[in-house]
């Protein structure tokens, strides 16, 4: 229940919110660009089964390539249109369902000559759910040309109306062009023309010889310079050719309302089939998202292990780390230098960990697995509640109290600066008291921490773990790899010290500062493995 109920701002604090963005991209048709960005984690009803399937789908994907997923029309809304008795769909309506037949048809056929049925057990149900709609493509072709217009075979009616169009449009025009080449009519005209006005031929004259032949005045230019004129001895001609075109409308009416009788019988056959490509539109999705980035679908497992995992927005920036926690090592006290990576790392265990409850494939390499987690809680980043006058630190330690009410081992809780924003030493007090009571709960934890009290925690206690984010001491820069069992300083005056702070701040700065805690920090610079001595 606790991954599910995320809340958008939640989500947004590691990033998931842009990677929905990236994956609605990856979609085709307008219902998966829905679904996905509206996605949650599976229920643990079903987790096994989905990301089973995302792992099936990622290997179609990278070994047989994608299926043709590309036009797949929007068809919701016909639905209940074809449902009700004599009702009939637009033509435009009807190549729609032609297309979307045609690529179900082509989906089958691919998933046959791939073998992707038999590769892919888990995908198999899905492609046995998709019909094969020929005899239906058949009478739609039979009607419809490929160019999506009616063809003039549709019905021996309609050949019959379009003979006899096509046999008086020729009769008007070659009345109209006898009129147009007479000596006597040409200073009438604005122009040796004939056109169309409101349905009708018709010819233009000047607007001062309108009463010089007879005939019908169908309309007049803008400029009030030209009438045109329906001739009379082409009346009777277009009468009957506007009837004709009438009759014409009425046929085609009546073969939409059809062919529209003829998916009736057959709409739920459609709607699953349908359905069912929408569904493996958003399963193909995220299996290319996640090989965009070289993912993989963890192993479910008691411990967690992450091999070469990395944030999937950072591309060939990002630099790999390993992690490994288990129930008797449950805890992750992560130290190490301002803007050294740390918020970063966070990020990118709270996407591996929800991606894979989403089933999209995350960023990490072979060996990797997660505990089944009933649980996730992520407190990452500054949070005000201005609404409720909440400042920074009360706002989120009401965030955990609901948190620690609400979750049941196995969870998984992930901390930015645990203990920061109120006095140090309270501060430490209530991480050290907070990491003990997880441990005692069962839940893994993975907090980060400038607090030496708390990285002095993580190296005394057997359930916890050490680890530091690397920062070079010759050039004083972060290098973003995490070290595992090693605790790391702050770095804070050297930081200063580097971006340009006056030295006589810095001098100060180090008359002040806690000289024990100063050579500590010192000595873990020149030598990182001393936090295990």
């Amino acid at each position: 229940m606790g991954i599910i109920e995320l809340s958008p701002l939640v989500l947004e604090t590691f990033d998931f919110d842009r990677i929905v963005e990236r994956l609605v991209s990856f979609c085709s048709s307008s219902p998966a660009k829905e679904m996905a960005r509206s996605i949650a984690p599976f229920s643990p009803e079903e987790v096994h089964l989905k990301t089973q399937e995302a792992r099936e789908a990622l290997d179609m994907v990278q070994f047989d390539g994608s299926l043709s997923l590309r036009g797949l029309p929007d068809l919701r809304s016909l639905f209940p249109r074809i449902e009700v008795v004599d009702a009939s769909l637009s033509l435009e309506n009807l190549i729609e369902i032609l297309h979307f037949f045609r690529l179900s048809l082509e989906i089958r056929g691919e998933a046959k000559e791939r073998k992707i049925k038999e590769k892919y057990p888990s995908l198999s149900p899905h492609f046995d759910r998709i019909k094969d709609f020929r005899p239906l493509v058949k009478k739609m072709e039979k009607v419809i040309s490929k160019e999506g217009y009616i063809l003039d075979t549709a019905s021996d009616r309609l050949w019959e109306l379009r003979k006899r169009i096509k046999f008086l449009q020729n009769r008007i025009v070659k009345e109209l062009e006898e009129m147009l080449n007479s000596s006597q009519l040409a200073p009438l005209l604005q122009d040796r023309i004939y056109t169309q006005r409101r349905g009708r031929y018709v010819i233009p004259l000047k607007i001062q010889y309108r009463n010089a032949i007879d005939g019908l005045i169908i309309d007049h230019s803008s400029s009030g310079s030209t009438v045109f004129i329906e001739p009379a001895r082409i009346l009777e001609l277009d009468n009957e050719l506007e009837l004709n075109r009438l009759q014409e409308e009425e046929e085609i009416a009546r073969l939409l309302r059809e062919l529209t009788a003829e998916l009736r019988p057959f709409l739920e056959e459609i709607k699953e089939t349908y359905e069912t490509l929408v569904y493996l539109d958003l399963l193909q999705a995220k299996a290319n998202l996640g090989n965009s980035w070289r993912g993989r679908v963890p192993q479910w497992g008691e411990r967690l292990i992450i091999r070469g995992g990395h944030h999937p927005l950072l591309g060939e920036k990002a630099v790999p780390f390993d992690l490994e926690l288990s129930p008797d090592k449950s805890i992750l006290v992560i130290s190490g230098p301002n803007a050294g990576g740390k918020t970063v790392l966070l990020k990118s265990v709270a996407l591996i960990v929800f991606l894979t409850f989403c089933g999209i494939p995350p960023p990490l390499e072979e060996g990797s697995s997660l505990p089944l987690y009933n649980y996730l809680f992520v407190d990452i980043g500054d949070h005000q509640d201005l609404e409720n006058e909440l400042s920074t630190f009360t706002y989120r330690l009401s965030s955990l109290k609901k948190a620690l009410q609400e979750a049941e081992s196995p969870a998984l809780f992930l901390i930015d600066e645990l203990g920061g924003g109120t006095d140090p030493a309270e501060g430490s007090a209530l991480a050290i008291a907070i990491l003990q009571y997880l441990r005692k709960r069962g839940i893994t934890t993975l907090v980060t921490t400038h607090l030496p009290a708390v990285k002095q925690y993580a190296f005394r206690e057997e359930e916890a773990v050490p680890a530091s984010l690397a920062f070079d001491p010759q050039t004083l820069e972060p290098t973003y790899q995490l070290v595992v069992g090693e605790i790391g300083p702050s770095y804070g005056i050297h930081i200063a010290e580097r971006v340009g702070i006056p030295p006589e701040i810095i001098q100060t700065a180090l008359t002040i500062v806690d000289k024990k805690e100063w050579e500590f920090n010192q000595l873990l610079l020149l030598y990182p493995s001393a936090g295990r001595i």
